[in-house]
């Protein structure tokens, strides 16, 4: 990439002297390739209100001007952008010897052309940033003076260095521009500081970083300097001026401005230690950056060498791949996490929340120093282990004994340290059957030192090497993933299934196949020997329940009050992943909820919670639109809460005609139910025509009965904040997905997921087919739902979760509105399907007094 000033792609602007004109065509186009002729120079520049800004503060208000009788005075340029001061201090002091910084290639041009086109020669360019440490370093860049490595946004890595490298004789001026890092900057350069006889920094007061200014001026004062404090002019910092409104997130600009008068002082005022084993400040708060590497590295490069076996396949690491390419072994793909968009991330997520993590996808996932960071570690940690293919390897160091990392507290928070003990605790709770391994490292002396901030060149290898369990500086743990293969099968009734097939651990070469009896209980005081799924759609007192899927509420409390005091009741997606690995455990029941009524909300969650039970709701992402009715509860309306219906109902069907009675109740339940068959299979658009003819047809309105309303965005939130609930998905519009084309099966399960988790901003895990029987999803269709990111397939199939284990074909068992006793009666029968028809025989005679009720028969 290059810049000339020979090509004729430049605007050229004469600039008045007060810089009026540029001000104003900045504010028409601020960007674009701008040739401004001011002061007797020719300046280039991208960015013309920049240029503006940066021009009126060097060359009118003459903020870095500086005396000095020399004729070559030295000069550094700490944040050098396009060269303004350089050129600036040039025509002041044409002979001056000027060392000018500047990380950002774009602006490194642009600094290049305008010193060429000014023949400003005796200019060192040093092509990186000022910092603490020599190294590279994450950097937002806006191509403008407002670039800064604390950008929240992170686009590019740049160079940095030390300013203490390019300090040996006396410095006249230091300019330092640097965008937030001019405290670490002044430390570092320590006792060279009393070299520089004048200076101007800019502060900056970003509340990311924390007030610094006073630390700033302790340097200052310690070294010598007589100060003052500018805050610029209006224009440029306006928040700085009366009447004051300085908020906890204001950021501000502030000069200092600084001229050494005075002899330094050898100890700071009020620090002066008794003896140095009890000195009260650390030599250095940056971990040792600032004097070499930090000393828990070398544990941490030590622990990934002794697994870099483990490092291969597709690899995730979290914020860069620095690792995975220094230990990687035949590394496919290399992944990087981030939280917000940056240069080097390929997913963008949250692995606390679980938002685009995928699951079963990585060979090996790499957390450094990352889970003392997040307060949810449970949370995070289980959904690393569950991104890991099977066979996979998690590899996590953590914090044992170490100062806080201020850099981290103040922008997303420290939380943890961790002994050997409590890591593996967590791995063991979250990582059901899986090797795992917990080791630490460190001694007393490598803990002082590191407190201390010493760096790792500074201790002794055999110091390092010793190892006392009573201080664990640093945590490391490796998670293996049991090895499956995971077959898709299909029986001789078309019915897809999935076998897993576990492979051994050891050198073993004949798998081991999952047995269909493996961990069923035998014993005859258990009420059922695998686990059972419980299907519940509404959570309402409803006299007109055409499709019996209304519970009431107090029914429900003594269902939920039967499960907690007497059987293991899961979350759905811990049983799921017992139920991956064989473990079919009796007595064990999750419950689930279909559809996403507002019932459930304001009247499932408050007993789940009174309880401390928990179910999986899942939601059709497209079924909050206003006015919304699910077909089915308008058919209920029409044809059982209707008292003056027209006289007949007629149909035409490919086969003919039919008409029904409606005074008469057996027509009115047989046009109802032979209906709902015919529309259950019918596209979206075809549904709401129907649904609109009939309406129309009784002479009803397209309205929604409050029984019948679903969560709205605010609701769906609320449902899913609670720790009760985790939220799956339902599809988008709730159509049977075996009667779609393949094209639209996908974009109704793809379309879902990613709407759910754009309203929640957590992952959404597990796919329930809509009607969920045999009949209503293929095996395609659970090959789309695998391929779209779920890890699971729940069914609506009348069936316990038995071996072989079918991930995408879970079966589950509707609950009806029994009270307490039947329900325990129920869990208790082994044939659950007795109860089942019962109540199904019943619903006939029940929705036929409904009709009759309502002005059918009395005709």
């Amino acid at each position: 990439m290059a810049l000339s000033s020979n090509k004729d792609i430049w605007q050229t602007i004469e600039s008045d002297d007060n810089l009026d004109n540029v001000k104003k065509q900045a504010f028409q186009q601020r960007h674009g390739n701008w040739r401004v002729q001011f002061s007797g120079l020719t300046i280039y520049c991208r960015d013309l209100l920049s240029f503006y800004m940066a021009a009126k503060d060097i060359f009118l208000r003459k903020i870095y001007s500086f005396e000095t009788s020399k004729q070559t005075p030295v000069i550094i340029d700490g944040g050098g952008h396009i060269g303004l001061f350089t050129l600036f201090a040039k025509q002041k002091y044409p002979n001056a010897q000027i060392t000018t910084f500047e990380p950002d290639e774009v602006s490194q041009l642009l600094l290049n052309l305008n010193l060429n086109a000014n023949n400003a020669g005796n200019v060192g360019i040093v092509k990186a940033g000022l910092y603490t440490r020599n190294g590279k370093l994450s950097f937002g860049t806006d191509n403008s003076d407002g670039s800064s490595i604390y950008a929240e946004q992170k686009t590019t890595i740049i160079n940095v260095v030390k300013l203490s490298d390019f300090v040996e004789t006396e410095i006249d001026f230091l300019k330092l521009n640097i965008e937030g890092a001019e405290l670490g900057v002044l430390e570092e350069l320590g006792q060279k500081l009393r070299l520089v006889k004048e200076l101007v920094i800019e502060y900056h007061g970003f509340p990311e970083i924390g007030q610094k200014l006073h630390k700033i001026l302790e340097i200052l004062d310690h070294a010598g300097f007589r100060y003052l404090i500018h805050d610029f002019d209006n224009e440029t910092n306006s928040i700085t001026k009366p009447p004051f409104h300085l908020g906890a997130n204001t950021r501000i600009f502030l000069l200092i401005y600084a001229r050494q008068l005075f002899e330094h002082k050898t100890v700071p005022a009020g620090n002066a230690p008794v003896n140095e084993s009890m000195r009260l400040q650390p030599v250095s708060r940056l971990f040792g950056f600032d004097r070499g590497d930090p000393v828990d590295r070398h544990y941490i490069q030590k622990f990934l060498n002794n697994n870099r076996a483990l490092i291969t396949g597709r690899v995730l690491e979290i914020g860069d791949n620095e690792y995975t390419k220094k230990y990687g072994t035949n590394v496919a793909q290399s992944d990087v996490l981030n939280r917000e968009p940056s240069s080097n991330a390929t997913i963008v997520g949250d692995m606390a929340k679980g938002q685009n993590i995928p699951e079963s996808a990585f060979d090996c996932v790499i957390m450094t120093q990352t889970i003392q960071m997040i307060y949810d570690v449970k949370s995070a940690l289980r959904n690393a282990y569950a991104s890991l293919k099977p066979g996979g390897s998690l590899l996590i160091t953590a914090s044992g004994i170490s100062q806080i990392s201020r850099y981290d507290m103040d922008r997303w928070g420290e939380f943890w340290r961790f002994t050997d003990k409590s890591l593996k605790s967590i791995l063991d709770e979250i990582a059901i059957k899986a090797d795992i391994t917990v080791e630490s490292y460190g001694n007393v002396a490598v803990a002082k030192a590191f407190l201390d901030g010493l760096a790792l060149q500074e201790i002794a290898p055999e110091t390092l090497e010793y190892n006392d369990n009573d201080y664990q500086v640093t945590l490391a743990a490796r998670v293996c993933k049991p090895k499956t293969n995971i077959e898709y099968k299909t029986d001789q009734y078309g019915n897809l299934s999935i076998n897993i097939i576990k492979k051994p651990s050891s050198a073993e070469n004949k798998p081991i196949e999952v047995s269909e009896t493996a961990n069923i209980a035998t014993d005859s005081n258990v009420s059922f020997k695998t686990p059972l799924i419980l299907l519940y759609h509404r959570i309402a007192d409803d006299p007109v329940d055409a499709q019996l899927l209304a519970v009431s509420p107090d029914n429900f409390e003594a269902h939920v009050k039967e499960l907690v005091n007497n059987y293991r009741v899961l979350p759905l997606r811990q049983l799921l992943i017992e139920a991956e690995f064989g473990k079919l455990s009796p007595d064990t029941v999750a419950l689930t909820f279909d559809d996403g009524y507002l019932d459930v909300l304001e009247n499932g969650v408050p007993i789940l919670e009174k309880y401390g039970a928990h179910a999986t709701v899942f939601i059709v992402s497209e079924a909050d639109k206003a006015g919304h009715e699910y077909w089915w509860d308008a058919m209920e309306r029409i044809f059982f809460s209707k008292s003056d219906l027209p006289d007949t109902l007629r149909v035409e069907f490919t086969k003919g005609d039919k008409i029904w009675n409606m005074g008469n109740p057996n027509d009115r339940l047989e046009a109802h139910d032979e209906l709902c068959d015919v529309i259950r299979s019918q596209p979206v658009n075809a549904i709401r025509q129907i649904i609109e003819g009939l309406l129309a047809w009784a002479e009803m309105d397209n309205c929604c009965l409050k029984k019948h309303k679903v969560v709205n965005t605010e609701q769906l939130n609320r449902l899913a904040s609670s720790a009760s609930i985790e939220i799956g998905s339902h599809a988008a519009t709730h159509a049977r997905l075996s009667a779609l084309p393949e094209d639209e099966q996908r974009m109704e399960i793809r379309t879902s997921k990613q709407q759910l988790e754009s309203k929640i901003n957590r992952s959404v895990r597990i796919f329930s087919y809509p009607f969920g029987s045999y009949n209503d999803f293929t095996e395609k269709t659970a090959q789309l739902v695998a391929q779209e990111g779920y890890s699971a397939g729940i069914a609506n199939v009348q069936a316990n979760v038995t071996a072989p284990v079918d991930m995408f074909s879970i079966p589950r068992r509707l609950v009806r509105n029994w009270n307490g006793a039947l329900f325990a009666k129920w869990l208790k029968d082994p044939d659950k399907n007795r109860l089942e028809n019962q109540t199904l025989a019943g619903r006939a005679a029940m929705l036929k007094e409904l009709a009759q009720a309502n002005g059918a028969g009395s005709r």
